[in-house]
């Protein structure tokens, strides 16, 4: 177990490394993403040492486990959760949303910091392509959840994809969408825009 553990801070350290090797001019917050399909992982309790050894302050958890939102409660260390694809099509109906963030937000706050929820996970680039059309009016329902619950000040709703869905990536100035995706990245993009403003 103590070899294990030491494999695992080994690992927690190459990322966060990784992360201020490739932005070094931008990075005033180390992220790690926290999965945990695997074998032998650590507790959620043992895992909060570990992740503040890399000094990471963001995490992404890739769905709303309660014994990971308790165990990091009161750390400050922040959390974006990740709603997976297979709920998209539920999240179309507006109670659904109000039920998700009633359950997997509302119960660990303000002692777990949650300061966004994504919507899917690099969905456009998955083999179903029938989820394109759920994906924002499921953002535009968890966003009017947080409203309702007066959390929208202090959530913000996002959405992660991978990098193929881009037609060009470099330089960022002259990033593009390929053509493809455009139907769906235009109105998500023109709906993350009007909600930019967060006040803290």
């Amino acid at each position: 177990m103590e070899q294990h553990h030491h494999f695992t801070t080994l690992l927690l350290h190459i990322s966060a490394l990784l992360l201020l090797t490739i932005s070094p001019l931008f990075a005033t917050a180390i992220g790690i993403n926290y999965g945990q399909i695997a074998n032998n992982l650590p507790s959620p309790q043992q895992a909060v040492p570990l992740v503040k050894s890399t000094g990471a302050n963001k995490l992404k958890l890739y769905d709303a486990n309660p014994t990971v939102l308790k165990a990091f409660a009161k750390t400050g260390i922040a959390f974006t959760l990740v709603i997976g694809n297979e709920y998209l099509t539920k999240l179309q109906d507006p109670s659904a949303a109000e039920n998700w963030i009633q359950c997997n937000v509302k119960p660990y706050l303000p002692a777990t910091k949650i300061t966004s929820v994504a919507i899917g996970n690099e969905m456009l680039t998955s083999n179903d392509t029938s989820l394109s059309g759920c994906l924002l009016p499921a953002m535009e329902n968890i966003h009017s959840a947080l409203v309702k619950f007066n959390l929208d000040q202090k959530i913000t709703v996002a959405t992660t994809h991978s990098l193929s869905v881009m037609e060009t990536s470099y330089p960022p100035s002259s990033g593009t969408f390929r053509t493809d995706l455009n139907g769906v990245m235009s109105p998500v993009l023109d709906f993350l825009w009007r909600k930019r403003v967060r006040r803290f």
